[in-house]
């Protein structure tokens, strides 16, 4: 009986990643071609519409407003929009929020050692954490920087303030690996080097 979970369990593991993309794939078609798809009926005759034009749609909508974050004016634009998001009492703190999670992982805008993946040694463990500023100084604390410390399985962690030499980066690993290897626990992803 013992065997007969094991396979099961197995089974659910290697389907659960894949059921869960498809899913998400699918809920993000299914947002795009209701609503956009909706739009789109009411300006093409029916007979030039087809279905997944709104998932056409979304797609490049994405595409353009990528595009047209370049240009100055929109940009000044998005900056104008989020001062006054930020100004809604609960939309500040959920807009912010995910602004700055995504923000984190954008390798174009960040400069220095901004998201780096680095190991913080505390008692005899090497935690991986990632850089978050290099500046202190709002604390209180000189000559220190900020570290993430993600937890495994969950959205959570902590954010510790250590002294600038008490971590070493992890050149190995990118942002994106290191974090994939944190959050479930080193089982996906590839391991750090070993440090000599």
């Amino acid at each position: 009986m013992k065997t007969l979970g094991r396979i099961f369990v197995r089974g659910l593991l290697a389907v659960l990643p894949v059921v869960f993309t498809v899913w998400m794939l699918w809920w993000l078609g299914s947002m795009a071609e209701r609503t956009l798809g909706g739009l789109l009926r009411m300006v093409l005759p029916q007979q030039y519409y087809l279905p997944g034009f709104g998932i056409l749609a979304g797609a490049g909508l994405v595409f353009v407003v990528g595009l047209l974050t370049h240009a100055w004016l929109i940009r000044r634009a998005i900056q104008i929009a989020e001062k006054r998001l930020e100004r809604v009492p609960l939309v500040k703190t959920i807009y912010g929020s995910v602004r700055d999670f995504v923000s984190f992982f954008r390798q174009d805008e960040r400069e220095g050692r901004l998201g780096q993946p680095v190991l913080l040694e505390l008692a005899g463990m090497h935690l991986v954490g990632f850089v978050t500023t290099e500046d202190a100084s709002p604390l209180g604390l000189e000559k220190h920087i900020v570290v993430y410390l993600p937890m495994a399985y969950q959205v959570g962690g902590y954010t510790v303030a250590v002294p600038a030499d008490a971590v070493r980066p992890i050149d190995a690993l990118n942002t994106q690996e290191a974090m994939r290897y944190v959050l479930t626990a080193g089982i996906a992803g590839k391991p750090p080097a070993k440090s000599s």
